[in-house]
């Protein structure tokens, strides 16, 4: 009899060995195979319910993580002198033209020696490159060329995270405005309050707006000009003895124009004082008789 529970209990300590070993070559293959990692599925799955919460396409990094789209604020300052400042200004815009931009601002001046022209050019970001390589094809000789590049992306970042807080603080207002405020009190500064949160909010609009239209739109600030043979400034004309003698005798004319517009704007006192010039002696006497 004990033999027999001996061998039993051998065999089951066989059983249970076997079965253990095959378990762990199972979990082994599981965690060397990559489609069932922990980490890949984790990732998968954030990278996809993300794309299709927010609705838009993200940028990943190597590490998983969204790179945001930089805001580059874009602006030249560009002096060059060109042959004919009247063709180049021709064709500067239609170059503009043909890149999508538009000249804002155009200022055409003259001296003894040059001619100038001076433009601010709006043109989108991804054609700002292409522009100025195409301005410089008018250049004889460049004064100067210098393109700035403005980060403003942390200044979006940090707007867009400032609306959304005064949002919801606005809101939150006008929640307790419509269902808990009881009093005349409560409501003047329910209202007082959503009235401050709404005017710094349109006000953080309207900077990312501006900023919006600075980055979408880039700035090129140029001026071209055009070497000219020394001319002399014509002298300031002097009239004559004979032009001032015909001023005058148009200025006295116009008085004596002006005076009879007036006598005949008043003529009934004129009438008036006609009558008592002619009858005055004949009026005098009879005052004079009857004082008698």
């Amino acid at each position: 009899m004990r033999r027999i529970q001996a061998l039993c209990l051998l065999i089951f300590f066989v059983f249970f060995a076997c079965s253990q070993s095959n378990s762990t070559n199972s979990y082994d293959k599981m965690a060397e195979s990559p489609s069932y990692t922990e980490e890949s599925a984790t990732e998968s799955e954030w990278q996809q319910n993300g794309t299709k919460e927010k609705g838009i396409e993200q940028t990943v990094g190597t590490d998983g993580l969204e790179i945001p789209e930089r805001k580059i604020i874009r602006t030249a300052d560009y002096k060059i002198q060109v042959e004919d400042v009247e063709k180049s200004t021709a064709l500067i815009e239609d170059m503009v033209k043909s890149n999508g931009g538009f000249i804002s601002k155009m200022n055409l001046t003259s001296n003894s020696y040059t001619i100038n022209n001076q433009f601010i050019i709006r043109v989108q970001n991804n054609k700002f490159n292409e522009l100025v390589k195409a301005i410089s094809s008018q250049a004889l000789f460049t004064n100067y060329k210098t393109i700035n590049s403005l980060d403003v992306s942390e200044e979006f970042v940090d707007i867009e995270a400032r609306l959304k807080t005064k949002r919801e603080v606005r809101d939150r207002y006008v929640d307790i405005l419509k269902n808990k405020a009881k009093t005349v009190a409560e409501v003047l500064n329910a209202e007082e309050m959503i009235r401050k949160l709404q005017e710094e909010i349109e006000a953080k609009e309207g900077r990312l707006r501006f900023l919006q239209n600075k980055v979408s739109l880039s700035t090129v600030n140029l001026d071209i000009y055009q070497k000219v043979s020394y001319t002399p400034q014509p002298d300031v004309y002097e009239d004559s003895f004979l032009a001032d003698l015909k001023d005058g005798f148009m200025n006295g004319w116009s008085i004596v124009t002006g005076l009879l517009l007036v006598l005949v704007n008043l003529w009934p006192l004129v009438i008036l004082l006609v009558l008592f010039v002619v009858f005055r002696k004949k009026l005098f006497a009879r005052f004079k008789f009857r004082g008698k």
